[in-house]
Protein backbone atom coordinates (compact mmCIF):
# COMPACT_ATOMS: atom_id res chain seq x y z
CA UNK A 1 0.00 0.00 0.00
CA UNK A 2 2.81 2.44 0.64
CA UNK A 3 4.27 2.34 -2.71
CA UNK A 4 0.82 2.70 -4.27
CA UNK A 5 0.52 6.08 -2.84
CA UNK A 6 3.33 8.29 -4.11
CA UNK A 7 2.26 6.13 -7.67
CA UNK A 8 -1.26 7.82 -7.10
CA UNK A 9 -0.02 11.23 -5.99
CA UNK A 10 2.34 11.57 -9.08
CA UNK A 11 -0.39 10.51 -10.92
CA UNK A 12 -2.64 13.33 -9.08
CA UNK A 13 0.33 16.19 -10.05
CA UNK A 14 0.34 15.20 -13.64
CA UNK A 15 -3.14 15.26 -14.05
CA UNK A 16 -2.67 18.79 -12.25
CA UNK A 17 -0.04 20.30 -14.07
CA UNK A 18 -1.92 19.41 -17.47
CA UNK A 19 -4.96 20.75 -16.77
CA UNK A 20 -2.68 23.95 -15.33
CA UNK A 21 -0.95 24.03 -18.88
CA UNK A 22 -4.18 23.99 -20.70
CA UNK A 23 -6.35 26.72 -18.86
CA UNK A 24 -3.18 28.69 -19.68
CA UNK A 25 -2.91 28.54 -23.28
CA UNK A 26 -6.62 28.90 -24.14
CA UNK A 27 -6.23 32.12 -22.76
CA UNK A 28 -2.73 32.87 -24.75
CA UNK A 29 -5.26 32.15 -28.00
CA UNK A 30 -7.99 33.64 -26.92
CA UNK A 31 -5.66 36.82 -26.12
CA UNK A 32 -3.77 36.22 -29.98
CA UNK A 33 -7.04 36.37 -31.69
CA UNK A 34 -8.37 39.23 -30.53
CA UNK A 35 -4.64 40.61 -31.05
CA UNK A 36 -5.42 40.08 -34.58
CA UNK A 37 -8.84 41.67 -34.91
CA UNK A 38 -7.67 44.81 -33.06
CA UNK A 39 -4.77 45.29 -35.66
CA UNK A 40 -6.91 44.37 -38.54
CA UNK A 41 -9.72 46.46 -37.32
CA UNK A 42 -7.06 49.22 -36.81
CA UNK A 43 -5.93 49.31 -40.43
CA UNK A 44 -8.91 49.02 -41.65
CA UNK A 45 -10.51 51.82 -39.59
CA UNK A 46 -7.50 54.17 -41.02
CA UNK A 47 -8.33 53.33 -44.50
CA UNK A 48 -11.92 53.80 -44.29
CA UNK A 49 -10.97 57.46 -42.89
CA UNK A 50 -8.98 57.85 -45.58
CA UNK A 51 -11.34 56.87 -48.35
CA UNK A 52 -13.99 58.82 -46.86
CA UNK A 53 -12.57 62.39 -46.43
CA UNK A 54 -10.81 61.92 -50.35
CA UNK A 55 -14.19 60.80 -51.43
CA UNK A 56 -16.13 63.57 -49.06
CA UNK A 57 -13.72 65.98 -50.56
CA UNK A 58 -13.72 65.26 -54.17
CA UNK A 59 -17.79 65.13 -54.05
CA UNK A 60 -17.60 68.59 -52.62
CA UNK A 61 -15.23 69.90 -55.00
CA UNK A 62 -17.99 68.97 -57.54
CA UNK A 63 -21.06 69.93 -56.14
CA UNK A 64 -19.26 73.61 -55.68
CA UNK A 65 -17.78 73.77 -59.28
CA UNK A 66 -20.30 72.47 -61.08
CA UNK A 67 -22.35 74.98 -63.19
CA UNK A 68 -25.88 74.46 -65.31
CA UNK A 69 -25.34 73.98 -68.78
CA UNK A 70 -27.33 77.59 -69.42
CA UNK A 71 -23.85 79.46 -68.01
CA UNK A 72 -21.74 78.15 -71.38
CA UNK A 73 -18.70 77.53 -69.18
CA UNK A 74 -18.76 74.17 -68.50
CA UNK A 75 -15.88 72.66 -66.17
CA UNK A 76 -17.55 69.24 -66.17
CA UNK A 77 -19.27 67.10 -68.85
CA UNK A 78 -23.42 67.92 -68.55
CA UNK A 79 -23.48 63.84 -67.63
CA UNK A 80 -20.59 63.68 -65.55
CA UNK A 81 -21.71 60.02 -62.98
CA UNK A 82 -21.34 61.04 -59.44
CA UNK A 83 -22.27 57.22 -58.61
CA UNK A 84 -18.78 56.19 -58.13
CA UNK A 85 -17.79 59.37 -55.59
CA UNK A 86 -20.97 58.48 -54.10
CA UNK A 87 -20.20 54.75 -53.31
CA UNK A 88 -16.92 55.68 -52.35
CA UNK A 89 -18.35 57.95 -49.78
CA UNK A 90 -21.02 55.50 -48.53
CA UNK A 91 -18.82 52.83 -48.49
CA UNK A 92 -16.24 54.94 -46.27
CA UNK A 93 -18.55 55.67 -44.07
CA UNK A 94 -19.73 51.76 -43.53
CA UNK A 95 -16.28 50.67 -43.05
CA UNK A 96 -15.44 53.53 -40.65
CA UNK A 97 -18.59 52.81 -38.43
CA UNK A 98 -17.79 49.08 -38.72
CA UNK A 99 -14.65 48.81 -38.11
CA UNK A 100 -15.17 51.05 -34.96
CA UNK A 101 -17.76 48.07 -33.82
CA UNK A 102 -14.85 45.78 -34.41
CA UNK A 103 -12.66 47.49 -32.03
CA UNK A 104 -15.00 48.14 -29.58
CA UNK A 105 -16.33 44.34 -29.15
CA UNK A 106 -12.78 43.17 -29.61
CA UNK A 107 -10.86 45.45 -26.78
CA UNK A 108 -14.15 44.37 -24.62
CA UNK A 109 -13.15 40.77 -25.80
CA UNK A 110 -9.95 41.06 -23.89
CA UNK A 111 -10.76 42.82 -21.10
CA UNK A 112 -13.45 39.80 -20.61
CA UNK A 113 -10.33 37.48 -21.16
CA UNK A 114 -7.95 38.91 -18.47
CA UNK A 115 -11.10 39.44 -15.79
CA UNK A 116 -12.87 36.36 -16.50
CA UNK A 117 -10.24 33.46 -17.04
CA UNK A 118 -12.14 30.39 -17.66
CA UNK A 119 -10.16 28.17 -15.44
CA UNK A 120 -12.44 28.49 -12.56
CA UNK A 121 -15.70 28.24 -14.08
CA UNK A 122 -15.55 26.31 -17.36
CA UNK A 123 -18.85 25.95 -18.69
CA UNK A 124 -21.31 29.01 -17.28
CA UNK A 125 -18.58 31.59 -19.75
CA UNK A 126 -18.82 29.01 -22.40
CA UNK A 127 -22.11 28.71 -22.99
CA UNK A 128 -22.29 32.71 -22.16
CA UNK A 129 -19.62 33.63 -24.88
CA UNK A 130 -20.07 31.01 -26.91
CA UNK A 131 -21.61 32.68 -30.01
CA UNK A 132 -19.56 36.06 -29.31
CA UNK A 133 -16.83 35.63 -32.59
CA UNK A 134 -20.16 34.63 -34.38
CA UNK A 135 -21.23 38.58 -33.77
CA UNK A 136 -18.20 39.43 -34.60
CA UNK A 137 -17.98 38.63 -38.24
CA UNK A 138 -21.06 40.89 -38.74
CA UNK A 139 -19.53 44.00 -38.94
CA UNK A 140 -16.40 42.79 -41.32
CA UNK A 141 -19.27 41.32 -43.24
CA UNK A 142 -20.54 44.24 -43.96
CA UNK A 143 -17.69 46.00 -44.60
CA UNK A 144 -16.60 44.09 -47.01
CA UNK A 145 -19.64 43.88 -48.70
CA UNK A 146 -19.76 47.87 -48.87
CA UNK A 147 -15.97 47.51 -50.18
CA UNK A 148 -16.99 44.71 -53.04
CA UNK A 149 -20.28 47.22 -54.23
CA UNK A 150 -17.75 50.47 -54.18
CA UNK A 151 -15.35 49.29 -56.07
CA UNK A 152 -17.46 46.60 -58.66
CA UNK A 153 -19.37 50.18 -59.10
CA UNK A 154 -16.04 52.22 -59.63
CA UNK A 155 -14.25 50.30 -61.97
CA UNK A 156 -17.52 49.51 -64.28
CA UNK A 157 -18.82 53.18 -64.57
CA UNK A 158 -15.84 54.91 -65.00
CA UNK A 159 -15.13 52.39 -68.01
CA UNK A 160 -17.90 53.41 -69.37
CA UNK A 161 -18.89 56.73 -68.21
CA UNK A 162 -17.62 60.20 -67.83
CA UNK A 163 -16.71 60.40 -64.12
CA UNK A 164 -15.33 62.90 -61.10
CA UNK A 165 -12.15 60.17 -61.14
CA UNK A 166 -11.57 59.75 -65.35
CA UNK A 167 -12.48 63.39 -65.48
CA UNK A 168 -9.95 64.95 -63.42
CA UNK A 169 -7.32 62.71 -64.15
CA UNK A 170 -8.05 63.74 -67.84
CA UNK A 171 -7.18 67.16 -67.70
CA UNK A 172 -4.88 66.36 -64.47
CA UNK A 173 -1.65 68.16 -66.43
CA UNK A 174 -3.45 71.28 -66.85
CA UNK A 175 -2.43 74.46 -63.70
CA UNK A 176 -5.29 75.20 -62.28
CA UNK A 177 -4.74 78.01 -59.29
CA UNK A 178 -8.29 77.70 -58.08
CA UNK A 179 -10.61 75.04 -57.85
CA UNK A 180 -11.06 72.49 -59.05
CA UNK A 181 -7.09 71.53 -58.77
CA UNK A 182 -7.67 68.42 -61.16
CA UNK A 183 -4.28 66.96 -60.21
CA UNK A 184 -4.82 66.83 -56.48
CA UNK A 185 -8.42 65.49 -57.67
CA UNK A 186 -7.32 62.82 -59.58
CA UNK A 187 -4.63 61.35 -57.13
CA UNK A 188 -7.28 61.24 -54.25
CA UNK A 189 -9.58 59.21 -56.43
CA UNK A 190 -6.84 57.20 -57.08
CA UNK A 191 -5.42 56.83 -53.11
CA UNK A 192 -9.49 56.21 -52.15
CA UNK A 193 -9.50 53.87 -55.23
CA UNK A 194 -6.47 51.77 -54.16
CA UNK A 195 -7.42 51.77 -50.32
CA UNK A 196 -10.66 49.69 -51.41
CA UNK A 197 -8.92 47.56 -53.24
CA UNK A 198 -6.67 46.87 -50.16
CA UNK A 199 -9.61 46.91 -47.47
CA UNK A 200 -10.89 43.72 -49.74
CA UNK A 201 -8.31 41.32 -48.35
CA UNK A 202 -7.69 43.05 -44.92
CA UNK A 203 -11.78 42.31 -44.62
CA UNK A 204 -11.74 38.51 -45.50
CA UNK A 205 -8.06 38.41 -42.95
CA UNK A 206 -10.71 39.68 -40.31
CA UNK A 207 -13.75 37.95 -40.91
CA UNK A 208 -11.52 34.60 -41.19
CA UNK A 209 -9.81 35.61 -37.92
CA UNK A 210 -13.53 36.27 -35.96
CA UNK A 211 -14.69 32.31 -37.60
CA UNK A 212 -11.79 30.67 -36.32
CA UNK A 213 -12.00 32.18 -33.03
CA UNK A 214 -15.83 31.01 -33.40
CA UNK A 215 -14.32 27.65 -34.21
CA UNK A 216 -12.12 27.50 -31.87
CA UNK A 217 -14.11 28.30 -29.10
CA UNK A 218 -17.34 25.80 -30.13
CA UNK A 219 -14.57 23.45 -30.44
CA UNK A 220 -13.99 23.92 -26.63
CA UNK A 221 -17.25 24.01 -25.55
CA UNK A 222 -18.12 19.99 -26.89
CA UNK A 223 -18.47 17.67 -23.83
CA UNK A 224 -15.01 15.46 -23.21
CA UNK A 225 -15.81 11.85 -23.35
Amino acid sequence: MSNMEPSKLKTQVSASDISATSTTVAPRATMLLSSAQLALSTVALAAGVTVLGVSADALKTFDDTHLPSEYFLPLWPADVDVRPVQGMVAAGTVVTVMSLVSLVMGRLSMVSTWTNPPPQCVSSPVIKTRNKPLLHMIPSLLALLAVLVAVGLSYHLNAANPTVHNWTCRWRQVPMQQRPHWGTLCKQGEVGLALMVTLIPVEVMLTGVCAYAALAQRNKSLPEH
